[in-house]
């Protein structure tokens, strides 16, 4: 039952993630036909969608976490490593907050 809760969650992750790259792709079109797509807001909206993409990996990891019955801490510093020392899973959790913490102040 487990191995059927997480393939559910990772299809639901990657659904997603690929309205995630449909806005970006939009965005990114719309950035390249104007000369400051700064001044009319298209960069924070990349950043919210991008945030939200974070957010959606983030309860990923946490849902397999309680899956499994495995502390999240433990679970994410296991796995590939980015030269910061970090594992990649931790830098996801962390920009997940981060995103979250700046979305709502």
């Amino acid at each position: 039952m487990t191995h059927v809760l997480i393939q559910y969650d990772l299809e639901l992750l990657k659904e997603l993630v690929y309205l995630i790259d449909q806005q970006i792709e939009k965005i990114c079109q719309l950035c390249s036909e104007v000369d400051d797509p700064d001044s009319l807001g298209y960069f924070d909206r990349a950043e919210h969608v991008t945030g939200l993409g974070f957010v959606g990996c983030q309860t990923f990891m946490s849902s397999v976490c309680g899956n499994l019955g495995i502390s999240k801490r433990n679970a994410l510093a296991i796995g590939p490593s980015h030269s910061s020392g970090n594992t990649k899973a931790q830098i996801i959790n962390h920009a997940a907050n981060y995103w979250k913490s700046g979305f709502n102040s």
